[in-house]
């Protein structure tokens, strides 16, 4: 339950999602989060906090969505005491935030933001933080590459992607990618869920 959409939310969505999560195959719970760019932020942190508890009865990972509101993040998950961690989605904050982040067991998920030049606090902190806590992402059809503005995105940035994280970090491209593929299989267990995926089919 996005927080764009969460408005018109109501509880009985909650107790459907958490039924959809007790019975299929998950992967993580997401994208779920604060806005801080749209109002009713008591709304949002409400169904935000009921989603991170779902998550936990599921033993799932989140995807954290945030615009202008790590400040308002940060305290929910402390409260939630997330126990599967998860990823912050299109991260675009600085190393502190960061390293907050990391220390409560999440990844961040770094795409676009970083080839821009501007983007001078992100930057800093991707060239500064772990790399088993780096995951990457493009957001496609949105948040389009330094060079690509007005234009609509697609998976196939990730490769320049990586490649400004390797200027970024100044490291090799092919060890970067080797170890992004292993930090989404620690936070996702792809290998797990596609063993189960295919159990099922074949009973």
């Amino acid at each position: 339950m996005h927080p764009w959409w969460i408005e018109d939310a109501t509880d009985e969505h909650l107790w459907l999602l958490e039924q959809f999560a007790a019975e299929e195959p998950l992967v993580a719970i997401g994208e779920i989060g604060i806005d801080g760019a749209i109002d009713d932020l008591d709304k949002q942190s409400h169904y935000f906090g009921a989603q991170l508890t779902i998550a936990n009865n599921q033993q799932l990972p989140v995807v954290i969505h945030h615009r202008k509101s790590h400040h308002l993040i940060t305290p929910k998950l402390k409260q939630a005491k997330v126990t599967h961690g998860g990823v912050i989605h299109a991260f675009s904050g600085n190393y502190q935030q960061a390293m907050t982040y990391i220390d409560m067991g999440f990844k961040l998920g770094i795409g676009g933001t970083i080839t821009y030049e501007r983007a001078a606090k992100t930057r800093d902190a991707v060239s500064k933080i772990p790399i088993e806590a780096i995951v990457l992402e493009t957001d496609a059809p949105a948040l389009p590459l330094n060079g690509f503005q007005g234009k609509h995105n697609s998976p196939e940035q990730l490769p320049r992607v990586l490649t400004s994280l390797a200027e970024l970090r100044q490291q090799d491209e092919v060890d970067l990618a080797k170890q992004i593929e292993m930090n989404v299989e620690q936070v996702f267990k792809l290998t797990q869920f596609n063993s189960e995926v295919s159990a099922q089919l074949t009973a």
